[in-house]
């Protein structure tokens, strides 16, 4: 039963690349019906799609999978570790480069606070910073 999920999972996360933006419902509905390891693949492999679409220089789409990931994490209660921080953290900066300055600056002030939390001080300091820089982006785009 465990490989039929896995191999369900390797099939479905194709058909989701597919689609732009997975609706707050949509992930809802993944939640309901597959288990916690293998939304952990498909978040995983949203993660990589996320990476792939950065390098070819589509933030936006790159943005959306992230996004996906995020609430897919949230809802397997996976928010308090380091790698759900370093997710916010490189969310950050994809949503920065898509034009989305004020998402980016929520994001890594998530992921300071996730650090913190986690004594990882180090990423904290850096989380930080790009906040601050994203913040006035923001306030500036606020002003226009």
């Amino acid at each position: 039963m465990k490989k039929f999920l896995v191999c369900l999972a390797c099939l479905t996360v194709p058909l989701f690349a597919e689609i732009p933006a997975l609706l707050s419902e949509d992930v809802n509905s993944l939640l309901d019906t597959y288990d916690t390891p293998t939304l952990t693949l498909i978040s995983n492999e949203l993660i990589q799609l996320a990476a792939k679409e950065e390098k070819a220089g589509d933030f936006k789409l790159a943005s959306e999978h992230l996004k996906q990931a995020i609430l897919i994490r949230e809802g397997i209660g996976q928010t308090q570790t380091k790698a759900h921080a370093s997710l916010l953290l490189f969310s950050s900066s994809i949503f920065q480069k898509s034009g989305n300055s004020c998402e980016a600056s929520r994001l890594a002030d998530k992921a300071d606070q996730t650090f913190a939390s986690l004594g990882r001080f180090r990423f904290s300091e850096i989380a930080k910073k790009d906040r601050d820089s994203y913040s006035k982006e923001c306030s500036a785009l606020a002003f226009k």
